[in-house]
């Protein structure tokens, strides 16, 4: 049995052969898919200070999320490091039995579960209001 190449059908003869494999099956315009390759390729070999400049607001908008995910990593590693400061100890700890401030082992245990915990109910409710509402939406809102 001969195996037909699916790029040659009675119905696309005439219209322009695709370069790129992964559009060989799906050949409606041609002309606007080549293009795009052609663009893409073409933005590729820019470069990275033509990029910058061409591309300003978008950089501007990567590096702001990026440093709201660099400060949620941050928060969630410094928020243990403050129950040995001595300005926490004496404003939340209260007195052991030598009269020394102190946090016990079950809060600060609870405190640093209930980050974690909190960071995983804020993800599975952002990713219910970025499907009800789209992703632009609601980091524009956050």
């Amino acid at each position: 049995m001969a195996v037909t190449d699916p790029r040659k059908e009675e119905a696309d003869v005439g219209k322009p052969m695709p370069e790129q494999v992964e559009h060989a099956s799906y050949t409606p315009d041609m002309e606007l898919i080549e293009a795009a390759v052609a663009a893409s390729n073409e933005e590729a070999d820019l470069p990275r200070k033509e990029l910058f400049s061409r591309y300003a607001p978008a950089v501007m908008f990567s590096m702001l999320l990026s440093l709201a995910l660099v400060m949620e990593g941050m928060d969630t590693g410094l928020i243990n490091n403050f129950f040995g400061h001595p300005a926490y100890l004496r404003k939340f700890g209260w007195p052991d039995a030598n009269g020394k401030q102190h946090i016990s082992a079950a809060w600060q245990g609870g405190i640093g579960a209930a980050n974690n915990c909190g960071s995983l109910i804020g993800l599975l409710l952002n990713g219910w209001l970025q499907s009800r509402f789209g992703s632009r939406r609601v980091y524009m809102v956050s």
